[in-house]
């Protein structure tokens, strides 16, 4: 029979919780009110079973066996929630997936557990040697406000505790003021800023001819002196987002500046903090010797092209992308049957790499580029993706499975994995930033002009 419970959510007042937070909740799920469903972290969904709202996101590339069941009843709450016509039924939804069997049964159930999770034990903040911060920018003045905002987050959040040299990558030169404004947000961190001194017509001359011909032919100007960073070509793309994907994908890895470092967290400049960071994702890399770590895991890589490429230089296709129960990412691979898969790769907007495993692997990078030169398929995600997981097997994993959750805020979503409410970094900078990052308003309010989708 259902049964009714109060659930508390943090930092609501007393006077609203007869209002909002009264409902009714049976073993197999509970009842969120629209507005302040984002505030859980864990939904009791199904005995024995426990998920996080993470494993709950059928969409992820691993929802774990004992989360199927509750992922159903996920459907059924959110169908009773907005008042679907001909919504799943609470039984109906605890019995749908096969696996479970009768251990799901709401009316048999006496006590949800927990599902063990394994991962690594936190991580403390200890500064590392031979660690750097990158990002990149086109270099409009709408980014460079960006990226102050970024950094100031980052520093905030992370880096005011490690000090570890920040080095940002722009298309476009900029002013020794910028240069010195940009400093100042980040010290005592050392902060360099690093022009590219490339241009469209550079990069077009420097193709292979069959190349250049298949690119102009399918650009709308005829000679290279009339590009800008602004055009966009059919069956190419934006030029300027193609080059951050080849610079991210090849070039990245042989720049002078990034030599003295071993280890790179990269950092989009468009990713924010909502919340001082409680673990340190570099040390977690550094102790276990790996050469990727991302926080999520997005499924657009790979097709024929690619799988091309991957079966020429490696003798086998990449047929998939786990993660298994230890966070660990890993490659499915086959000599036939999938040359045209897709496959889910590394999200770009964060990731961790081990620098000197890929200067030391710069023959697939090379090969991974080869005649797609300023295009967006392949790109930087399937780059780092591929050779990380081709090349070092078993020394790539998932932050966030393994118990790292920076809460940083990307295209509306937090770590890639979960919609939050705003989704909107301004509004949710204007209403939660005081209570969930208080010492990043302290220091940041000034910087935070970015983030209106």
């Amino acid at each position: 029979m259902p049964r009714t419970k109060k659930l508390l959510l943090p930092n609501l007042k007393a006077s609203s919780l007869n209002e909002t937070l009264n409902y009714n909740m049976s073993a197999s799920g509970v009842y969120y009110p629209r507005p302040r469903r984002n505030y859980s972290e864990l939904l009791d969904c199904g005995c024995p079973y426990s998920c996080s709202d993470v494993e709950l996101d059928s969409t992820q590339p691993l929802m774990k066996q004992s989360c199927r069941q509750a992922a159903h009843c996920k459907m059924y709450e959110k169908s009773r929630m907005h008042g679907w016509y001909g919504y799943m039924g609470e039984e109906m939804a605890c019995h749908k997936s096969p696996e479970c069997s009768d251990k799901c049964n709401f009316m048999t159930c006496k006590k949800p557990t927990l599902k063990d999770v394994k991962f690594e034990p936190p991580t403390s903040f200890i500064r590392n040697e031979g660690v750097v911060i990158a990002s990149k920018i086109m270099g409009w003045p709408a980014e460079i406000d960006t990226v102050k905002q970024m950094l100031c987050l980052l520093t905030s959040a992370y880096n005011e505790r490690m000090n570890y040299d920040i080095v940002v990558f722009s298309t476009l030169d900029q002013d020794n003021k910028t240069i010195r404004e940009i400093q100042s947000i980040v010290e005592p961190a050392k902060f360099t800023l690093v022009h590219e001194n490339v241009t469209v017509g550079g990069l077009i001359d420097s193709m292979t001819p069959a190349r250049r011909k298949f690119f102009l032919d399918n650009c709308i100007e005829n000679h290279t002196h009339q590009f800008t960073w602004n055009s966009g070509c059919p069956n190419i793309g934006s030029i300027r987002y193609n080059w951050q994907a080849e610079f991210r994908s090849l070039h990245i890895w042989t720049q002078p500046e990034l030599a003295p470092y071993k280890y790179m967290l990269w950092i989009d400049s468009d990713s924010f903090q909502t919340m001082r960071w409680d673990k340190d994702p570099v040390d977690f890399v550094i102790r276990n010797d790996l050469v990727l770590a991302a926080l999520n895991l997005q499924g657009k890589g790979g097709g024929a092209g690619l799988q091309a490429k991957i079966k020429d230089y490696f003798g086998h296709h990449l047929c998939s992308v786990i993660v298994d129960q230890n966070s660990s990412i890993y490659a499915k691979i086959d000599v036939e049957g999938c040359g045209g898969n897709r496959f889910d790769i590394v999200h770009g907007f964060f990731h961790i790499e081990n620098l000197d495993f890929f200067r030391s692997n710069m023959k697939w990078m090379t090969k991974f580029i080869g005649e797609d030169r300023l295009s967006r398929n392949p790109d930087d995600q399937e780059a780092v993706t591929t050779a990380a997981l081709l090349l070092a097997p078993g020394r790539t994993r998932d932050l966030h499975f393994s118990g790292i959750k920076l809460n940083m805020m990307h295209n509306g979503l937090i770590d890639g994995k979960r919609q939050i409410t705003p989704a909107q970094y301004l509004k949710w900078w204007q209403y939660f930033s005081e209570r969930d990052f208080p010492n990043g308003r302290e220091k940041c309010s000034k910087y935070i002009v970015a983030g209106g989708r």
